[in-house]
């Protein structure tokens, strides 16, 4: 079976996410992936492309997703819908590992802060587009999507859609 540069940058990405940064090797990384140190070569010339090129192959794969909003049936239901497409990208299994791995690298390492930047731009956008305009409001409701996030790859618990579902009905419908 011929191995792809996706699932190698995939499985780069699990490894970063689940050992940490400081685990991954290219020799690690090829006997994860199953393939000889050599092979691994073929498709990435060292360990500082596999992470830059991992974070960008799961940056674009986020960015696919995308975060259609639809106001025609009220602003309550855009924001719950909003909310569970953001769920949706954290139980996919390989955006997990590139969540996780964001998550935890943010205070260590550039890459992870741009990244998790570039989610809460898009996400204050879109809560933006709901409201009607940037507002403290917006910033409350960043607030619970992220910590709702962190607490589902933490425990997979799902507690956000209810404080959503408040803040949506109480505040947003205003």
């Amino acid at each position: 079976m011929k191995t792809t540069k996706e699932e190698i940058l995939a499985k780069a990405m699990e490894m970063i996410a689940r050992e940490g940064r400081g685990e991954l090797s290219m020799e690690k990384l090829a006997e994860k992936v199953g393939i000889r140190k050599a092979s691994l070569y073929h498709h990435i010339r060292s360990r500082e492309d596999v992470i830059a090129e991992s974070y960008a192959y799961h940056h674009r794969k986020m960015m696919k997703h995308g975060f259609s909003i639809n106001l025609r049936d009220g602003k309550e239901k855009a924001l719950m819908l909003l909310y569970d497409n953001w769920m949706n990208i954290a139980r996919d299994e390989k955006l997990e590992c590139f969540l996780i791995a964001i998550l935890s690298e943010r205070y260590f390492f550039p890459e992870a802060r741009e990244e998790l930047r570039a989610l809460e731009l898009m996400l204050e956008g879109s809560v933006g587009i709901i409201e009607g305009g940037k507002s403290e409001v917006t910033d409350v409701i960043n607030a619970v999507f992220f910590s709702s996030l962190e607490k589902y790859l933490l425990t997979g618990e799902d507690e956000g859609r209810e404080i959503v579902s408040f803040l949506s009905t109480h505040i947003i419908s205003r």
